[in-house]
């Protein structure tokens, strides 16, 4: 963040280590101005909406339901 002069709050960083201690877990409290500032670094772009759609959904594309078409294997949800 300092060879690009990105404004970042110090502090905020113990929030973000305490939920994403290590390598293997995904970034968290990250804007979407943070991760286009990122992209921006690395000479790479963020997803495309159609793109992160597609990756979202992966094989479930034109399938009623996040899990597939069958309506039985929802989950009840219960209220508090």
């Amino acid at each position: 963040m300092t060879a690009t002069n990105y404004p970042f709050d110090n502090e905020f960083w113990n929030d973000i280590s305490k939920y994403s201690p290590a390598k293997q877990h995904p970034m968290v409290l990250v804007s979407w101005y943070d991760a286009a500032a990122y992209a921006k670094w690395a000479k790479k772009r963020l997803p495309k909406q159609a793109e992160w759609l597609h990756a979202a959904r992966g094989e479930l594309l034109r399938k009623q339901y996040s899990w597939g078409n069958d309506k039985d294997m929802a989950r009840e949800v219960r209220q508090l």
